[in-house]
């Protein structure tokens, strides 16, 4: 053990293969009042530094790289967080977009409605794993099945989560004829945990019918 300047004021040098002090370290450093470091270090070099003056460890000359349980990823990769008891790992930075990317398609046509009436197949009950931004996009067709002599008939389609609106379009179809509908894209806000989506379809009082609607769901991680 060396006690040294205010610069250097304990030491520790681990004997390795005996002949004295090794090349390992473990060194407070600075003076009292101003910065002041603890470094674990070894080969000359401070690799952990516990800053005690500004709250922060610094790891440092990790020209090697960082590893969890000797694991130091691949290019590209980020560390992300399995809660408190699990040690963090490795993995894409679109790791989560790409697991929660999900399309659902109509299961049964809508024929003859005039009223607000939910899609089949596009109620879904979802697991969201971390706090993000959803994007949902929503496509299908409406078909004006109209009457004698009538013409321009509006029709309107949603996207509900968790029993709250937080899309709707409204158009207008030709008599007897049909159109392909999409909302583009809309964006809502999801906390961790389950989640329910639901697509619905509103004749507004005209006979419609809609088929081959989707919907698209992405989760964009904060």
């Amino acid at each position: 053990m060396r006690i040294g300047t205010s610069a250097y004021r304990i030491k520790f040098g681990v004997a390795t293969g005996g002949g004295g002090a090794g090349a390992s370290t473990i060194m407070q450093y600075g003076q009292p009042g101003g910065f002041n470091n603890l470094a674990l270090g070894s080969q000359g070099k401070n690799f952990i530094n516990l800053n005690g003056t500004n709250n922060y460890v610094d790891i440092t000359n990790a020209s090697g790289g960082v590893r969890i349980d000797g694991n130091a990823g691949t290019a590209g990769q980020v560390l992300t967080s399995n809660g408190a008891g699990a040690a963090p790992s490795w993995s894409s930075g679109s790791a989560i977009m790409a697991a929660n990317s999900l399309v659902w398609g109509q299961t049964a046509t809508l024929s003859n409605f005039t009223g607000f009436i939910v899609v089949p197949g596009l109620t879904q009950v979802v697991n969201v794993p971390v706090a993000g931004r959803g994007m949902f996009i929503v496509k299908g067709q409406m078909v004006n099945n109209g009457c004698f002599a009538c013409g321009l008939a509006s029709c309107k389609y949603d996207i509900w989560v968790d029993g709250v609106l937080i899309d709707r379009a409204i158009i207008q179809v030709g008599n007897g004829l049909e159109s392909v509908v999409t909302n583009g894209a809309a964006f809502y806000d999801l906390t961790p945990g389950s989640h329910t989506f639901q697509v619905y379809v509103d004749g507004n009082g005209n006979n419609y019918t809609a088929y081959g609607f989707r919907l698209v769901y992405m989760l964009l991680p904060k």
